[in-house]
């Protein structure tokens, strides 16, 4: 992260670089996105070219001079059209090119973009000049961004932004912006969020308009929005369903498209997302010490995402030959640089940045590497799901047991079934602690991979090192005795490669055997003679399909339609894979394990603890899953 003198020096620099104390050199929006930021909020990354860059600009285009300001003062007389034709003709000098090019690489190339002014009266108490300048949503490649930021300069000077700030005594000759390039959210649902209720005041109330797709439908007034009023706890008050009017989405290879609605009866928003809504206006509230109003979106997840790359190769004859029958590793030689495959590789690139943090392997280890690092990884979940459109998760599946469960004579009782209820509640809650808890505890591993990989960069650039990885064998005291790469003494030099040297062989050594045995950790649990593993019933239901031996994210490809997924364990990476299987044999693990919690979404018969399923079933067996028993026979 930049330091305060960084970013003050710097015409473009990170979201997270700025805060309250610095709206005048990167505007109300900007500071705001960047307190939300250190706050730990979910926003979407991206970065700021400031105010200083177009300070510069409006010299060049002798904008003092066209506003009669030589004494410092607006005369407000001066023609806004012929102020915007100034910006555009002294356009954007190469340094400052050359710095807005080199940010959106770092999110990502091609990697699609909300490009927003960020002036300095913007989002002020008393005036919140909302769409008094240009916003440009899914803005794809460097040359457009660039473009955008600059007809985001031009856009200060609209004629209806030159009267909103004369109506707000705010002198012309003052203002400055500055643009805000995010990466852009495919959002399912979005809209807006008022942390008091806008028209009585009432601090006791969250109030939440909400449309399918893009917010900007919302907030242009293009569509009548579901409204809900919320208490405090995001319990909701009322609710008036919307009138789907328009739907706004991302077109392909930039800008937008509007849809007609769907007509619907039922809400957008559920009540868990209601109250992670209000659970975040809240936060946002208390942070700023003020009332609020907020732009939110929800995207769906790695597995909508997925089928739509999957839609794309089904429906394109040349990236079906492409990508179907090739190696990921072949696949993604091609997509990456051959521009025929540009509009696969910007929603390709895309998916990697929205969900690549996620780990491949472990949680717990830093050695392997991340979503974001393996696209072969994922063209091996593309070609899966090519093959065959994704199915659907059951529909409301833990409703339905709830209701079963319910229907017990020894639960008749209107008390017992209130307490039944509660528990199940509480249960629900903590499962969703336990994935929040893993989501956000894995939000730090590509950060903490990308620094140490760094440090063997630098290491590797003097010869201390063979590869950058091979910093994963050393310690942190031991790299910490290094002050300067380029200075280590020869003998401390020998240390360190020696060290590698015995540590990589020792890793090999014991890379086939595992570090628990879970045969003893989950037991065979008995049963009839006929079962080929046990374990604990976790997903009900029968199934009978080929036995898939999937023990890593590099094997992701071989799950085909049909399959049973045999695997030690799982993590969110794999997903997608569910929605391929028929169903769930895992080593370890128990009813609340990912594995179990997502084959029940998906209406699969699973079986977790089997302790030895990898090593007892064979690749290609034909066998039958009895989730409600936990037993795997071989099929009749």
């Amino acid at each position: 992260m930049l330091t305060e003198v960084d970013a003050m020096t710097r015409t473009v620099a990170p979201l997270q670089a700025f805060g309250a104390a610095d709206i005048a050199q990167v505007g109300g929006k900007a500071a705001n996105l960047g307190e939300l930021l250190r706050a730990g909020l979910p926003v979407p990354p991206g970065f700021v070219v400031t105010t200083g860059a177009y300070a510069h600009v409006a010299r060049r285009a002798g904008l003092d001079d066209l506003l009669g300001a030589a004494d410092g003062e607006a005369d407000g007389d001066a023609d806004p059209a012929a102020l915007r034709a100034a910006i555009d003709h002294a356009g954007i000098d190469a340094d400052a090119r050359a710095a807005i090019v080199a940010a959106y690489e770092r999110l990502g190339a091609d990697t699609p973009v909300a490009v927003r002014s960020s002036a300095t009266a913007e989002d002020l108490p008393g005036a919140a000049f909302a769409g008094q300048q240009d916003t440009y949503l899914n803005v794809v490649g460097a040359t457009a961004v660039v473009d955008a930021v600059r007809r985001c300069w031009a856009s200060l000077w609209t004629d209806r932004a030159v009267a909103y700030r004369a109506a707000h005594a705010i002198d012309q000759a003052q203002v400055r912006i500055a643009v805000v390039v995010q990466a852009m959210v495919d959002a399912e649902v979005a809209g807006v969020m008022f942390t008091a209720d806008p028209v009585s005041g009432a601090r006791d109330q969250i109030v939440i308009d909400a449309a399918a797709g893009l917010g900007e439908a919302v907030v242009s007034g293009r569509v009548t929005p579901d409204h809900y009023v919320l208490d405090a706890r995001g319990r909701t008050r009322s609710f008036t369903p919307g009138r789907d009017e328009v739907v706004i989405r991302p077109a392909a290879g930039g800008g937008v498209a509007e849809h007609s609605g769907d007509r619907r009866s039922a809400p957008l928003l559920g009540g868990d997302r209601l109250a992670e809504l209000a659970a975040h206006a809240g936060t946002i509230a208390a942070h700023f010490g003020r009332p609020q109003d907020i732009e939110w979106a929800i995207t769906d997840d790695s597995n909508r995402a997925l089928a739509e790359l999957a839609a794309q190769v089904r429906a394109d004859p040349a990236l079906r030959a492409c990508v179907l029958g090739r190696t990921p590793a072949e696949v993604w030689d091609d997509v990456r640089t051959d521009d025929r495959y540009r509009g696969f590789r910007t929603d390709l690139t895309s998916y990697l940045t929205e969900f690549g943090r996620r780990e491949t392997t472990s949680p717990l280890l830093i050695s392997a590497p991340t979503l974001a690092e393996s696209p072969d990884v994922v063209i091996g979940m593309v070609q899966a799901a090519a093959e065959r459109p994704l199915a659907p998760a059951a529909s409301a599946p833990s409703a339905a047991a709830l209701e079963q469960l319910l229907a017990h004579p020894w639960l008749r009782g209107a008390r017992r079934q209130h307490r039944i209820r509660a528990w199940v509640r509480a249960a629900q809650d903590g499962v969703a602690f336990r994935e929040d808890t893993h989501f956000y505890f894995t939000a730090a591993l590509p950060t903490l991979r990308r620094s140490i990989l760094e440090i063997g960069r630098r290491l590797h650039a003097v010869g201390l090192l063979d590869a950058a990885e091979d910093v994963l064998h050393l310690r942190l005291e031991e790299i910490a005795t290094i002050a300067d790469p380029a200075t280590v003494l020869p003998q401390q030099a020998a240390l360190l490669r020696q060290l590698v040297a015995q540590r990589a062989a020792k890793r090999a050594q014991l890379a086939g055997i595992p570090l628990i045995d879970a045969a003893r950790v989950f037991p065979a649990s008995g049963g009839a003679d006929d079962a080929l593993v046990t374990g604990t019933p976790a997903g009900a239901g029968i199934a009978t399909g080929p036995a898939r031996i999937i023990r890593d994210a590099a094997d992701f490809d071989r799950l085909q339609p049909g399959d049973v997924l045999v695997c030690p364990a799982t993590n969110p990476a794999w997903t997608p894979l569910f929605q391929r299987a028929v169903a769930v044999v895992v080593d370890s693990g128990a009813a609340v394990s990912h594995a179990a919690i997502v084959a029940r979404e998906y209406g699969l018969p699973a079986v977790m603890g089997t302790g030895t399923g990898t090593a007892v079933l064979t690749d290609g067996e034909l066998i039958t899953v009895d989730g409600a028993r936990g037993r795997v026979t071989r099929a009749a």
